[in-house]
């Protein structure tokens, strides 16, 4: 499982994609909490 994001400027390995920029797909069965501090404002959307 994955979750890609638009628009937020994140670290690659948080942005899904798995196997690009570092990112480890999260195993099924398992959790993943994201913490990151929020740079801009406006209207983002993501998807898995």
């Amino acid at each position: 499982t994955s979750v890609h994001w638009h628009g937020l400027l994140l670290a690659g390995v948080m942005d899904g994609a798995p196997g690009f920029n570092g990112y480890i797909a999260i195993p099924p069965g398992e959790t993943y909490t994201y913490r990151f501090e929020l740079r801009q404002s406006g209207t983002f959307w993501y998807h898995s």
